[in-house]
């Protein structure tokens, strides 16, 4: 009795575990994804910064920073450990008026020119990497 062997183009398992691979690639892709807006408003008026995550997870920890000439510049956190912490140079100056894990603003009281910068909020997500958004602030005399 002699045994037949057919051959096949293609295995079956590595077919499959070529589409789970893909399929985990996307997800993952997907996942890093901060949906933001520039503003533009009149100097010394009151400015609202807003990210929001665009997946289902929340962040552990939400980080705004300051992105100006050398390094970025801590301003602003929100955890539901430590609730709103606005660092020193900043606590007169803004406020954060929504307060989430998934979506978060920050609101300046009063512009000044100083204010005029891009802003990064960065999603610390527990499992994965944080996720970062920016947005800039643009002012304008009126």
């Amino acid at each position: 009795m002699e045994r037949q062997v057919h051959e096949r183009f293609f295995c079956p398992s590595s077919t499959y575990s070529l589409i789970w691979s893909l399929t985990i690639v996307m997800l993952c892709w997907a996942q890093g994804k901060v949906i933001t807006e520039n503003e533009t408003v009149p100097l010394e008026r009151p400015a609202s910064l807003k990210c929001s995550l665009s997946t289902p997870q929340e962040a552990l920890i939400v980080t705004w920073q300051k992105l100006s000439k050398g390094r970025p510049e801590n301003i602003a956190t929100y955890s539901m450990a430590h609730g709103v912490v606005i660092q020193k140079p900043y606590q007169n100056k803004i406020e954060m008026t929504q307060q989430g894990l998934s979506e978060s603003t920050i609101t300046f009281l009063r512009t000044t020119p100083e204010d005029e910068h891009c802003y990064s909020c960065i999603f610390n997500i527990f499992g994965s990497e944080a996720v970062s958004g920016k947005t800039c602030l643009k002012l304008y005399a009126f």
